[in-house]
C-alpha cells in the first residue's frame, strides 16, 4: 500500500499500471505510456511492501537509458512528495534535430515545500520491445501570455560592475544554448524561460558552421522556414532602430514563443537601420542597415525585445474586429473543448497553416478553415496565451480611446478599431523612427 496519497485520478492510473510494472516482462510502447507507468513506480517506491518497492526500482531501471542514475534521482523526488494530484500531457513533438519523441507534461504533487506544479519536457526512444525514457529539461522558452516575455529586456548599463557583465554573458551562452536548441531564426532574451531579469538583447540569425554544434543549427531551421536564407547570427546589445524604410514586405512569421504549425503574414519594413553594442567586438558599438529578409528576422527579433510583443500582437492589430471576435471565439470554444476531451496537441512541422494572410487589398483577413485545423496543434498554455494578447489589445484601444476624448492619442494616431498591416507595423514604439 502506498505511503502517500493520491487524488482519484491519479488512483486510477496508479491502479491501472501497479501489476504491469510488477511484470518484468512488461515494457511500455510509446512515450505517454512510459510516463504514466514509470510515474506508477516512482509512487511505488514510497511502498509498504519492500517487494512492490524492488519491483518498481528494477522497472524504473529497465526502462531508463541511463539506469542506476536515474532511479537515484527519482529515489530522492520520490521521498519529498505526500501526494499526488494531477497529471497534464501538454504536447508531443519531434524536434527539427531529429532527437526523437519529446512529451511535454504537467504533474501536479504537494510536497514539504508545498503544492508544486511539475513541469517537463522528456525525451524517449522508441524501440521495437519498447519505449525507453533518456533525459528531460524543464521548459527553455517562455510561451505568449508569459509576463516576462511581454516585456521589454533592461538596459545593460553603460559602466556595468564586474558581476553584471558576467550576468550579461551568461545571460548570452543561455540564448545561444537555446536558439540552437530549438532550430529558431533569432531569440530575444525574454523569451528564454531560464533568464528571469533579461538585459536588453537579441540574437538575429542562424549559427552557421558552429565550431561545437556543426551545421546543426541551420539544418534545424531549413525543416521549419524551408526555403529561407537567414542571416548569419549577430548579438545585439541594448539595440536602437534608427531609421526604417516606407517600403513593406509580407513574410509567414512563425515564433519559438508561439509553439504550434501555425503561420500569419505580417508585414515588416524591407529596410532598418540598428545600432548596438557588439559583445563579440568588446562591447563596440555598430550601426548597420538590414534589408530584405535580414530586416525580417530583426524586426521580429526587436518587436520582442524592444516591445514585448510578438507577431501574434502585429497580426492581431491588423485584424478588422469581426475577424477579431471570431478569432478570440475560436480559441475560447477550443480550450471550452478540451475541458471535456482530452487533446494532446502533436506540434510536429510541417504542414503548416496559414492562419491570417494579406488579400490583394493589403488587408489582413482570417482563414477560419486553417485555424479551424490549427487550433487542436496549439498547447492549452498557448492558446491561453493568445486570449491574454487579444485581450490585453482590447484594454490598450480601449485607454486609447478614453485618451483621444481628451485629446491624447498612445497609439500615434492609428486608428483604435483596427489598424492596416501597414499601420500595425509601426505599433512597436521601437519602430516610431523617421523613415529611410
Amino acid at each position: 500500500m502506498l505511503k502517500t496519497s493520491a487524488t482519484p485520478f491519479m488512483k486510477t492510473i496508479f491502479d491501472t499500471f501497479k501489476d504491469k510494472i510488477k511484470d518484468p516482462t512488461y515494457y511500455p510502447k510509446a512515450p505517454i505510456e512510459t510516463l504514466v507507468s514509470r510515474m506508477t513506480a516512482v509512487a511505488h517506491l514510497q511502498d509498504d511492501d519492500p517487494t512492490v518497492v524492488e519491483a518498481a526500482a528494477d522497472f524504473i531501471k529497465r526502462t531508463s537509458i541511463t539506469k542506476e542514475k536515474d532511479l537515484e534521482n527519482l529515489c530522492g523526488f520520490s521521498a519529498t512528495v505526500t501526494k499526488w494530484h494531477s497529471l497534464e500531457f501538454c504536447s508531443t513533438y519531434t524536434n527539427a534535430n531529429g532527437e526523437g519523441p519529446f512529451l511535454e507534461y504537467k504533474i501536479g504533487v504537494k510536497t514539504l515545500k508545498g503544492k508544486e506544479i511539475i513541469h517537463r519536457h522528456a525525451l524517449y526512444k522508441e524501440q521495437k520491445e519498447g519505449c525507453y525514457y533518456i533525459s528531460q529539461t524543464v521548459p527553455l522558452i517562455r510561451v505568449i501570455g508569459d509576463p516576462v516575455l511581454h516585456k521589454q529586456g533592461g538596459l545593460f548599463p553603460s559602466h556595468p560592475t564586474d558581476k553584471q557583465r558576467a550576468d550579461l554573458f551568461a545571460q548570452i551562452s543561455i540564448a545561444k544554448d537555446r536558439l540552437v536548441k530549438t532550430s529558431g531564426g533569432g531569440i530575444a532574451a525574454n523569451q528564454c524561460a531560464e533568464i528571469e531579469n533579461p538585459y536588453q538583447f537579441a540574437i538575429v540569425g542562424v549559427f552557421k558552421n558552429d565550431p561545437v554544434h556543426g551545421n546543426a543549427h541551420i539544418e534545424g531551421v531549413k525543416k521549419r522556414y524551408p526555403g529561407t536564407v537567414f542571416p548569419d547570427a549577430m548579438i545585439m546589445v541594448n539595440p536602437e532602430i534608427l531609421r526604417v524604410s516606407k517600403e513593406i514586405q509580407p513574410f509567414n512569421h512563425a515564433c519559438l514563443s508561439v509553439p504550434s504549425p501555425n503561420r500569419c503574414t505580417v508585414l515588416s519594413p524591407k529596410e532598418i537601420m540598428v545600432t548596438y553594442l557588439d559583445p563579440t567586438q568588446g562591447m563596440a558599438r555598430v550601426t548597420k542597415t538590414m534589408k530584405n529578409m535580414d530586416a525580417v528576422v530583426l524586426w521580429h527579433e526587436m518587436n520582442h525585445i524592444l516591445d514585448g510583443k510578438t507577431y501574434i500582437d502585429t497580426m492581431l492589430a491588423s485584424l478588422a474586429p469581426r475577424d477579431l471576435l471570431q478569432f478570440e471565439k475560436m480559441i475560447v470554444g477550443e480550450l471550452n473543448r478540451r475541458k471535456v476531451k482530452n487533446v494532446v496537441p502533436v506540434l510536429t512541422v510541417p504542414p503548416f497553416h496559414i492562419t491570417v494572410s494579406i488579400n490583394a487589398q493589403g488587408i489582413s483577413q482570417l482563414d477560419q478553415n486553417e485555424l479551424a485545423k490549427v487550433l487542436p496543434k496549439l498547447t492549452r498554455e498557448t492558446l491561453d496565451g493568445c486570449v491574454k494578447r487579444v485581450r490585453w489589445l482590447r484594454a490598450e484601444v480601449q485607454k486609447d480611446n478614453e485618451k483621444k476624448l481628451l485629446g491624447v492619442s498612445s497609439l500615434a494616431g492609428n486608428p483604435p478599431q483596427r489598424q492596416s498591416p501597414v499601420e500595425a507595423v509601426g505599433v512597436s514604439s521601437s519602430l516610431r523612427r523617421a523613415h529611410l
